[in-house]
């Protein structure tokens, strides 16, 4: 069946009437038949035939429906751009035109999003999901809600500069925070927006560039002496029985926190006396043997479910530092008193190297120490370990008497080793 075109009152526009095909405009509008409106035009001796919309379809420039009139006004402007020789002649162009135009628009809208993200929602929504599959995803999540958060958090991406990292520095380190953490702090910090960078966010280098930060350097030089210990952890027994076992533990075992924080019941041999350590620094799996105290300990406690933690939180989930009553008791025991350098400053840290020095001292030999410990090489293992001053003592003595007449020599003629004149 033939279309039957049927001419409107305006000039060069025509439509069809569809058989069967309904619309109505707006919700309580009467329905309508709907039509399909064609503009004609002649312009430079040439004929032009368009397709211009259905009644029911929106007209993209104000969005509202075809008309015989809008028709009218659309062939009347393609006539005027083709007779003035303008790119845009045909609806086709003007389309394209309108189409380049939008994506424009939808470019600088999303331009205008990716400048006006802030850290903080960048990190909660792209960057931390791909964390995932790493196993310090947790440790990142601490050191961001307690450090990182706080400062830059509702921050512009692009508004942040080294004023506000040194302000982070400063809190960290007025918090007595371990040089390693500032820079873990830091790192995730460069992480954050090295990945906003690669998604056209920022275009510049990362600001932690322009802070300087302290040269890492742990080497715990001090460890505590059996009576500092013993009082240290009757201290904490007192206050909290969850601080005191994690203390007598990692003092007995040699043990990290976080790897104490992670322990589940499943990693608890008391037949054999063993404690299988997971996710360590090294990444091995790393099995201790208890002591008697360390068995003890484990005895008294509810035994929990196979892969319950051992050390939750109040909400059951696992801890990530160290309560503040361990600081507090470090003052109140006067451990840290006029220590000025971080190195010598007891911290929860000084308990490990306290076990590792202990058995040195005890005359455990260096590669047991590394495997106790857990390090990757033996390099670890002597930053860790120190002789004792009365050991050293003993040494130079015993040198002295395996050398003869050393001792006497000491009073016998100076020598003059001064250049002859």
């Amino acid at each position: 069946m033939a279309i039957k075109w049927i001419q409107s009152e305006q000039k060069g526009v025509r439509y069809y009437v569809h058989p069967t095909k309904k619309y109505r405009e707006g919700e309580s509008g009467p329905y309508k038949k709907d039509r399909c409106y064609v503009i004609r035009y002649q312009a430079h001796g040439k004929r032009y035939e368009h397709v211009v919309g259905w009644a029911s379809e929106l007209d993209p420039k104000d969005g509202k429906h075809w008309n015989e009139l809008k028709a009218a006004t659309l062939r009347a402007e393609l006539m005027g751009n083709a007779k003035g020789h303008q790119e845009v002649k045909t609806i086709s162009d003007m389309r394209e035109k309108a189409r380049k135009q939008e994506e424009a628009k939808q470019a600088e809208v999303e331009k205008k999003e990716k400048e006006s993200i802030t850290f903080g929602k960048y990190f909660k929504d792209t960057y931390f999901p791909d964390m995932a599959h790493k196993k310090s995803k947790d440790v990142e999540q601490f050191i961001y809600d307690k450090w990182i958060c706080p400062l830059i958090g509702k921050l512009r991406i692009n508004d942040l500069t080294d004023f506000h990292l040194k302000k982070i520095k400063k809190n960290m380190e007025d918090s007595g925070k371990a040089v390693r953490t500032i820079h873990y702090a830091f790192a995730i910090v460069s992480q954050v927006w090295n990945r906003a960078r690669k998604d056209k966010i920022v275009q510049r280098d990362c600001p932690t560039r322009d802070v300087k930060l302290p040269r890492i350097d742990n080497q715990k030089k001090r460890f505590l002496s059996p009576q500092e210990a013993n009082d240290l952890l009757a201290y904490l027994k007192n206050k909290s029985q969850q601080l005191y076992e994690l203390a007598y533990l990692s003092l007995y075992t040699g043990a990290r926190f976080g790897e104490l924080a992670g322990l589940t019941w499943r990693r608890i041999n008391l037949k054999d006396g063993s404690i299988i350590f997971r996710n360590t620094k090294s990444g091995k799996d790393r099995t201790v043997f208890m002591t008697e105290g360390v068995k003890a300990l484990f005895e008294a406690m509810p035994e929990g479910k196979a892969d319950g933690l051992i050390f939750p939180d109040r909400k059951g989930k696992r801890i990530f530092s160290v309560s503040a009553t361990f600081d507090r008791a470090i003052a109140d025991l006067g451990l840290n008193k006029g220590v000025v350098d971080p190195r010598d400053k007891i911290t929860f840290h000084s308990l490990r190297h306290t076990h590792a020095s202990w058995l040195v001292n005890n005359g455990t030999n260096l590669f047991l120490v590394k495997e106790i410990l857990g390090h990757a090489d033996f390099k670890m293992t002597t930053r860790y370990s120190h002789p004792a001053a009365d050991s050293i003592r003993q040494a130079m003595v015993g040198l002295e008497k395996k050398i003869p007449g050393m001792a006497e020599s000491q009073t016998g003629q100076v020598v003059n080793f001064s250049k002859e004149t």
